[in-house]
């Protein structure tokens, strides 16, 4: 361990690396953490991007709790730390853009599955195509088994939005 105005530095090996920082097993024994805002000087978004388990690193010790946990930092060790060179699968997999194009695809097709079962809760399901329909009779009997069906529907709609605001109001008994 050295000492550099006040500041105690040591030499470890990165042994896990976690959303937050990276654990460190210093050479004396004792283990210690480094916050992911103790990696640089820079904005660390993934800590992976700077450090890798099995790598050598030189640390301040900020404090120790006891003999086995201490709060490191690699920032104020004076070490700058070089963005780790990284394959494109590894560059995909975080890539902040393609999360958030695959999210709002994801929503797009929820929102067109909820658009087509509003539309067949309200029409029913689709009717047969025009060719095939057969002449039911007179303009007039359509027209009243259309508007028999469509308040069919409409009273199927209505116990559908009841019964998703908690029924019928207030009930006294």
């Amino acid at each position: 361990m050295d000492e550099k105005n006040d500041i105690k530095i040591a030499h470890g090996k990165v042994t896990e690396i976690i959303s937050f920082g990276a654990m460190v097993k210093l050479d004396d024994g004792s283990r210690g953490l480094i916050h992911i805002s103790e990696v640089s000087d820079d904005y660390v978004y993934n800590v992976a991007d700077y450090l890798a388990v099995g790598m050598e690193v030189t640390v301040a010790i900020l404090s120790e709790r006891d003999a086995n946990k201490k709060r490191l930092s690699v920032r104020q060790a004076g070490v700058v730390l070089p963005r780790l060179q990284r394959t494109d699968s590894d560059k995909s997999k975080n890539d902040k853009a393609l999360k958030a194009k695959k999210r709002e695809e994801e929503k797009e097709a929820i929102r067109k599955r909820n658009e087509e079962a509003e539309r067949r809760l309200i029409l029913g399901p689709p009717d047969e195509p025009l060719k095939e329909r057969k002449n039911d009779g007179t303009f007039e009997e359509r027209l009243k088994k259309y508007m028999k069906d469509s308040e069919a529907r409409l009273v199927d709609v209505k116990h559908q939005t009841e019964n998703k605001r908690g029924g019928s109001g207030n009930k006294k008994g």
